[in-house]
């Protein structure tokens, strides 16, 4: 379009950046929540229509590797080499265009090979219809419920990245290893020369994260 139709039109609200950052105790209910089953009789009863388990694995793997629902929701087996612990997000799928190499914790090997764990297909989440990945919006249906049943208010999806990217800085980890972890496009003239790709740092940020993680589920 020539011009922006937008143009001197004000905000009906002025916009206001989350954020929502699980605590530890809200994290271990999250976790447990995730793992529910029918058949395990548990009160609160589940709901109708409670997310598969591969859906609630993934909701997992988000909250460990602080990486957006589309690119889990979409992610194609192929990119994954679990042998050497990588995960490599190709530049057609990345908010920014940008290829990104995600190294994986023990813990998300895990929980890729207990989703991947019944074989076919060729995706990580492939959808019902089959054929094809499901559809990010899938993840945040999944979130809804597991809210509701973990009686935790007011977080959505993204904030798991959120408290994962907060759990990182307070383990010490440098914010810009952390905006690396999250394939955040830096700005500046220094980011155009600057070409490392940061892979051991970010290793370590996510397997303190992981370790962090364990120690806070591990009564789930």
């Amino acid at each position: 379009m020539e011009t922006n139709p937008c143009w001197q039109v004000r905000r009906p609200t002025r916009e206001r950046a989350r954020d929502r950052v699980l605590s530890p105790d809200e994290i271990q209910v999250v976790w447990a929540t995730l793992g529910r089953e029918y058949e395990d009789g548990l009160e609160p009863v589940l709901p109708p229509l409670w997310p598969s388990r591969p859906v609630r694995l993934a909701l997992r793997l988000a909250l460990v590797t602080a990486q957006r629902r589309a690119e889990i929701a979409g992610a194609a087996l192929a990119e994954f080499d679990l042998n050497a612990r990588w995960w490599t997000i190709p530049a057609s799928r990345s908010k920014n265009g940008l290829a990104h190499r995600v190294p994986l914790p023990g813990l998300a090997v895990e929980i890729i090979r207990e989703i991947t764990a019944d074989g076919g297909g060729d995706w990580l989440l492939t959808s019902p219809r089959g054929g094809r990945p499901i559809q990010a919006h899938a993840l945040s249906t999944a979130v809804a419920r597991v809210r509701q049943v973990a009686g935790i208010p007011h977080w959505r999806g993204h904030d798991l990245r959120r408290t994962a990217a907060s759990g990182m800085a307070s383990a010490g980890v440098a914010r810009l290893v952390i905006g690396q972890v999250l394939n955040h496009v830096e700005s500046g003239v220094t980011a155009v020369y600057d070409r490392y790709g940061y892979d051991e740092e970010k290793r370590k940020a996510l397997d303190a994260w992981a370790l962090n993680l364990n120690e806070i589920t591990s009564n789930n």
